[in-house]
C-alpha cells in the first residue's frame, strides 16, 4: 500500500509491455510510433503471455525463482524480439504525427473508459483480499513461489488440496509481482489485475480501431466493462479474466489472420493460447473450441489455412507441455475429471440439465446484460449481408463452448446444477466464451453494417478532414476526454460528496497501520517481531521458544509482513513476558489480541 509498491508493480508491467513490444517489432515491424501506441495493449499482453511461458518453464526445470528470474523472463523476450527485428530488417518507428479524428460520441465512450478506470484504480489500490478462491489457491501458490523460490510439493499437482491440477502460470506472475513490490503486498498486488483489465480494453481497442467505426467499437467497449458479472470480478484475485482476456485476444486475432491474412496474427496468437493452457485448466477448452471456430470458417480454403491454424494448436500445446511432464514426473494426475475425459458417458442424465444450466447461464441478463443474444443478431445480420466467414466463426464458437461448458460439468458428477458460485463454477466458465464474444461482435457488425450498405468498412484512426467545422467537432470532442478524464482527480482532490470522494491527496497506509494497540483489561499478543521470509520466522520462533515466552506462531499483518506473535496472552502475565524476551535479546512489543 505505498508508493514504492505501485511503482514496483508499475514498472513489472511496463516490462511486459516493453517484452511485446519488440516481440511485435520482431514480427510485424513498427512504421511509426503511432502504431506502437495503438497496438500497447498487444504488445502488454503478448509480452505478458510470453512471461508466464517463460517463468513456468523455469519453474518446473527448477530453476530458483528469486527477482533475477523476474528480470530475466521479460528481458529475454525482448533482446529475442530486438535480434529477430535486426534479422529482418525491420526499421526503428518513425515519428510522424497522426491526427485522429474523433466524434462526439465517440469522445464520450472514450471518456467513459478513462473515468472507469480512474476509478478501478483507486479501489484496486486499496482492496483487501477477501475472496475465497484468491487466498485460498492462487495468491497462496504465489507465496509458495516467493517464499520456497520453486513449485511447492504440496499445493500443485492434482492432488493438492488447493486448485488441483492447475498451472502455476498465473500465481508466478503474482510471485513475480511481489518481488517488485519488495514484500508480500496482498493489498497492492490488486493494481495487478487493473493492469491486466487496461491491457484487455487497450488490445481490443488496438485491434479494431481500424477496422470498426466509432460509433460501434467505443459505446461497445464501455458495455463490456458495465457487464456485472465483469464488474464484480474485475480485480477480484482470481485467474478466471486474465484467462478469458488471454482467449479472447487471441481468438479476435485469429479471425483477423482468416480475414487479412496477416503473418503476424498467429505466432501472437499462439503466445497467447500457450500462456492460457498455463493459466488454467479450462484454459484448453476454450482453446480448441476457438480452433474448431476457425477451421470450420475456413472449409473454402482449408488446404490453405488448415495447416497454420493446427500448427498454433500444436505449438500452444507445445508452450504447456513443461508443465505437464513435471506432473507426470512427480506421478501426479493432469487435473482432468475423476472418471476421465469419457466420465460424461457415465451419467449420461446429466447432459440436457447440464446443457439448459449453461444456456441460462449464457443469456442470464443479470450477468452479462445482452451480450450474447447482440453477438448471435450480429452473426445473423452478417450472415445475411454475405459475410459468411465471420458469422460462421462466431456461431460455430458458440455452439463449440456452450457444448465444452456443458461436458465440464457433466463429466464432475460432484457439481450439483445451479448458478450458486460455491456449488458449481458454470459463471466463470460462461464467463470465457462471453467475453471472446465481447472481442469478435464489434468487428461481426461492422462486417455486417458494411456488407448491406456495401460500404468499405470504417476504421476509428482515420485522419481529420479539413474544414472549420470538422475541427471545431475536434475540438469539442477533445474537450470532453480532457474534461471528464481530469475531472475525476481533481474532484477527488476537492472532495466532491455526490461521488462520495473524501477530498485531500491520495492516502498511502504504512505498514505501521496494521499495529493495533492493546485494550486496557484485554488479552494482547505478545509481538516478537515482523520479518519478510518464513526462514526468518522460524529462527524468531525458535528464539522464543528458548527465551521461555511460550509457543509463537507465524501469520500475515496485512500489510505485507509475516509477524511472528504469542497470542492469547493475559494482561496480567504480559509485562513478564516482555522482560523475559528483551533479556534474551529480542524486541518484543505488545498489541492487541483481536481474538479476545
Amino acid at each position: 500500500m505505498t508508493i514504492r509498491a505501485i511503482t514496483g508493480l508499475a514498472l513489472l508491467n511496463l516490462s511486459f509491455a516493453a517484452a511485446g513490444a519488440a516481440l511485435l517489432w520482431g514480427l510485424r515491424g513498427w512504421r511509426r510510433w503511432w502504431d506502437v501506441a495503438r497496438l500497447g495493449g498487444v504488445a502488454y499482453l503478448l509480452g505478458l503471455a510470453g512471461t508466464v511461458v517463460l517463468l513456468t518453464l523455469a519453474l518446473t526445470a527448477g530453476v530458483p525463482f528469486s527477482g533475477w528470474t523476474v528480470v530475466a523472463a521479460p528481458a529475454v523476450l525482448l533482446a529475442g524480439g530486438v535480434a529477430l527485428a535486426l534479422r529482418r530488417g525491420h526499421a526503428r518507428p518513425q515519428l510522424k504525427p497522426r491526427i485522429a479524428r474523433l466524434t462526439v460520441p465517440a469522445a464520450l465512450g472514450l471518456a467513459a473508459l478513462g473515468v472507469y478506470f480512474e476509478a478501478l484504480f483507486r479501489s484496486a489500490r486499496l482492496m483487501p483480499l477477501s475472496e475465497w478462491d484468491a487466498w485460498w489457491c492462487w495468491t497462496l501458490r504465489a507465496k509458495a513461489i516467493f517464499y520456497f523460490h520453486g513449485l511447492d510439493q504440496g499445493l500443485f499437482g492434482a492432488e493438492a488440496p488447493r486448485c488441483p491440477g492447475y498451472p502455476p502460470g498465473f500465481s508466478a506472475v503474482e510471485a513475480a509481482g511481489f518481488h517488485a513490490m519488495g514484500s508480500v503486498d496482498v493489498v497492492t498486488l490488486h493494481v495487478q489485475y487493473w493492469f491486466l483489465a487496461l491491457g484487455f480494453v487497450g488490445a481490443l481497442a488496438g485491434l479494431l480501431a481500424p477496422r470498426v467505426r466509432q460509433s460501434i467499437l467505443l459505446p461497445f467497449l464501455v458495455l463490456v466493462l458495465l457487464l456485472p458479472s465483469f464488474t464484480s470480478r474485475v480485480t477480484d484475485g482470481r485467474a478466471d479474466l486474465p484467462l478469458d482476456y488471454l482467449v479472447a485476444v487471441g481468438a479476435l486475432l485469429v479471425l483477423l489472420w482468416l480475414e487479412a491474412g496477416r503473418a503476424w496474427h498467429l505466432p501472437v496468437a499462439t503466445v497467447l493460447f500457450g500462456a492460457a493452457l498455463l493459466t488454467k485448466r479450462e484454459g484448453l477448452l476454450l482453446v480448441v473450441c476457438v480452433l474448431a471456430a476457425a477451421l470450420v470458417a475456413s472449409w473454402p480454403e482449408r488446404r490453405r489455412a488448415w495447416p497454420p491454424l493446427l500448427a498454433v494448436g500444436g505449438v500452444a500445446v507445445v508452450l504447456a507441455l513443461p508443465w505437464r511432464l513435471w506432473l507426470m514426473l512427480e506421478g501426479r494426475r493432469s487435473g482432468a475429471p475423476e472418471g476421465g475425459y469419457l466420465e460424461v458417458l457415465e451419467h449420461p442424465g446429466r447432459v440436457p440439465a447440464s446443457l439448459r444450466l449453461v444456456a441460462r447461464t449464457l443469456f442470464d441478463y443479470d450477468l452479462w446484460l445482452l451480450l450474447a443474444p447482440l453477438a448471435l443478431v450480429a452473426a445473423l445480420l452478417a450472415l445475411v449481408a454475405g459475410q459468411v466467414r465471420v458469422a460462421v466463426y462466431t456461431a460455430v464458437f458458440v455452439a463449440t463452448s456452450v457444448a465444452a461448458c456443458t461436458w465440464a460439468i457433466s463429466a464432475e458428477p460432484a457439481l450439483e446444477i445451479t448458478q450458486d458460485y460455491g456449488l458449481n463454477p458454470v459463471v466463470r466458465l460462461v464467463g470465457g466464451p462471453v467475453l471472446t464474444l465481447a472481442a469478435l461482435t464489434p468487428l461481426v457488425l461492422e462486417r455486417a453494417w458494411a456488407g448491406m450498405r456495401a460500404e468499405p468498412a470504417a476504421g476509428a484512426g482515420e485522419a481529420s478532414s479539413g474544414g472549420a467545422p470538422a475541427r471545431r467537432r475536434t475540438a469539442i470532442s477533445r474537450a470532453i476526454v480532457l474534461v471528464a478524464v481530469l475531472g475525476y482527480p481533481l474532484s477527488a482532490l476537492a472532495g466532491y460528496s455526490g461521488l462520495r470522494l473524501p477530498g485531500g491527496l491520495p492516502d498511502f497506509p504504512a505498514a505501521e497501520e496494521c499495529v493495533q494497540a492493546p485494550v486496557p483489561g484485554g488479552q494482547v499478543r505478545l509481538v516478537l517481531g515482523y520479518v519478510d521470509s518464513y526462514r526468518a520466522a522460524d529462527d524468531l520462533e525458535e528464539r522464543g521458544r528458548e527465551a521461555g515466552v511460550g509457543d509463537a506462531v507465524t501469520g500475515h499483518d496485512g500489510c505485507g509482513r509475516l509477524r511472528v506473535f504469542v497470542p492469547g496472552v493475559p494482561a496480567s502475565a504480559a509485562r513478564a513476558l516482555v522482560a523475559r524476551a528483551a533479556a534474551a535479546g529480542l524486541h518484543p512489543t505488545l498489541e492487541r489480541d483481536p481474538a479476545s
